[in-house]
């Protein structure tokens, strides 16, 4: 029994792909990242998960093209939420830069509140009241500390 040649050739499509997109990607002497881009489309149109995976980390990190970091993030999660155990991976240390990315931010905030705070408490031979005449002074000036 002969098979139509689309029947025989589908399954194999998105794994070719996935693998000419692989080449463009990496391999000397063959690197666009353009041409691989357009590979891994047509594999991840497919269901390739790999292929999802692939475009996330072109798209996030700006592998050869402007990064896009919103679009990276969408092929990291459906390419997880396919069954890619990288992706999964990937997201979670994403996710985690971020929160300390955060939490880093907050805290460098608070150390610069802190270090105003007592450069104001600290202004050697200055009583409360030359403070507030200093203060009024500034506020009849326009000037914000």
């Amino acid at each position: 029994m002969l098979r139509s040649k689309s029947a025989i050739t589908k399954p194999f499509s998105r794994i070719q792909h996935y693998i000419a997109g692989k080449v463009y990607l990496n391999e000397e002497g063959w690197k666009d990242v353009q041409k691989a881009i357009r590979c891994f489309h047509m594999a991840a149109d497919d269901g390739n998960s790999y292929a999802e995976y692939q475009l996330g980390k072109i798209y996030y990190f700006g592998n050869g093209i402007r990064a896009d970091r919103e679009k990276g993030l969408e092929y990291l999660v459906q390419s997880a939420a396919h069954g890619n155990v990288c992706a999964e991976n990937l997201l979670r240390v994403i996710r985690q830069q971020h929160i300390r990315g955060a939490a880093s931010l907050i805290a460098q905030l608070g150390r610069i509140f802190q270090e105003k705070e007592q450069d104001r408490r600290q202004r050697p031979g200055m009583d409360r009241k030359q403070r507030q005449e200093i203060e009024e002074k500034k506020q009849a000036l326009g000037i914000r500390d």
